[in-house]
């Protein structure tokens, strides 16, 4: 994305295990949080804006594959 673009982002609560990390990771990839909703305590709608170029490398993009997947857990869906 453009400097200045906007990414919307809405997930379930319960694959988040610090969403509060999970932001601080998308300020490290060069993502603001503009905006925070909390959907019924069910979803997250997080709201950013691209406010830096980062230059990313095939071995730091490996670190932070690995550092992502810890803070989103899998969805596990109840048989009914």
């Amino acid at each position: 994305l453009k400097k200045g673009a906007s990414l919307i982002i809405a997930e379930v609560v319960s694959r988040f295990t610090n969403y509060k990390a999970f932001i601080k990771f998308m300020n490290n990839v060069g993502f603001k949080l503009s905006n925070k909703i909390n959907l019924d305590d069910f979803f997250y709608v997080f709201f950013f804006e691209k406010n830096q170029e980062i230059d990313i490398s095939s071995s730091t993009n490996e670190k932070r594959i690995k550092k992502v997947s810890s803070l989103l857990t899998p969805c596990i869906y109840k048989r009914r």
